[in-house]
């Protein structure tokens, strides 16, 4: 089964798309989920995946589809939105600007990048003389599905057990949406998604020019959404 015109140098399955948010993102329910349901019960089967893969909203330390490269093939499977803890809470975010400097996500730049499947993602701006956050639905004009660069690696959890979880790379904002917030997703180009996911190292200096603002197309920003 496939979801064409998606991912046209993916040969394999391709899930549906997600909503990212700087501390949560959704997988869509509607109509795409219902298209591509039986994927995500089959990598739910295949992998044994102890834990759910959610298909609602995704919060830190949901398990969510994600697509990285092993071997010479790209692969989909389940991973954990956490990239290990820091003083007891989930790693879900790596910061472009120190990525190359961190040693915690250094090997996983170079050997273990990977890539989250999204239709738009959300941001709250807080408006002045007013308590509530306006929240921002933002997408990528005339695309049903970006990806948003990631990173990956093992862990084990509070009670010992081992599992794989992902933290999402961000930059700084594009001159869009600069004005609902400071930072952006990274959100890699067309046709470049399978050199992020390549493992051959010397094309790390080309991975490491792709961590900058999106401005490949235009985005979209529409204030109001459903909370």
């Amino acid at each position: 089964m496939r979801i064409n015109g998606l991912l046209s140098w993916y040969n394999g399955k391709i899930v549906v798309g997600v909503i990212f948010m700087c501390g949560r993102y959704a997988v869509f329910t509607e109509y795409e989920y219902d298209e591509i349901k039986s994927i995500i019960d089959e990598v739910s089967e295949k992998y044994k995946t102890s834990e759910d893969i959610v298909n609602g909203e995704v919060f830190p330390t949901n398990t969510a589809p994600v697509i990285y490269r092993e071997k010479d093939k790209s692969v989909l499977a389940p991973m954990k939105w956490s990239y290990g803890q820091y003083s007891g809470r989930p790693i879900i975010n790596a910061r472009a600007e120190t990525i190359t400097e961190k040693l915690m996500f250094q090997s996983s730049l170079h050997q273990r990048r990977c890539l989250i499947p999204a239709n738009a993602y959300y941001e709250w701006k807080q408006e002045e003389g007013v308590k509530r956050k306006t929240k921002f639905e933002i997408s990528v004009s005339q695309s049903r599905i970006f990806f948003m660069a990631g990173i990956y690696n093992v862990f084990k959890d509070n009670n010992n057990k081992q599992y794989t979880g992902y933290a999402i790379i961000t930059t700084t904002a594009n001159q869009t949406t600069a004005s609902i917030h400071d930072r952006m997703p990274v959100i890699i180009e067309p046709g470049l998604e399978k050199l992020w996911i390549e493992q051959n190292s010397e094309s790390i200096k080309d991975v490491i020019g792709m961590l900058k603002p999106y401005t490949y197309k235009n985005v979209v920003l529409s204030a109001g959404a459903n909370k």
